[in-house]
């Protein structure tokens, strides 16, 4: 689910991605962009690789409340694994 809003008099929007568990990588949509903050409302971690599927072995950890701002071109470089039916919000800005 995305959506387009105003961010501080730009051009951004909110999407929420559902994590399909451990063994599979989820990417974001294909929005363009400038940078994406990624937030986890979840208990539990979850991993970050940019440009490629993200696995537990070498994704970036991001624990519960700590947002992560990335810069990236388009929302559908941003890979993620969690655990299964949790929710993460990517946050973009054009």
């Amino acid at each position: 689910m995305a959506r387009d809003l105003k961010v501080n008099g730009g051009e951004g929007g909110v999407e929420q991605i559902t994590m399909a568990g451990v063994a599979a990588s989820v990417a974001g949509s294909d929005q363009e962009c400038t940078e994406v903050t990624i937030v986890n409302p979840n208990a539990n971690s979850f991993f970050l690789n940019i440009g490629a599927a993200a696995v537990a072995a070498t994704g970036f950890e991001i624990p519960q409340n700590v947002p992560v701002q990335v810069a990236v071109l388009n929302t559908n470089q941003i890979n993620l694994i969690g655990t299964a039916t949790e929710k993460v919000n990517l946050l973009w800005r054009k």
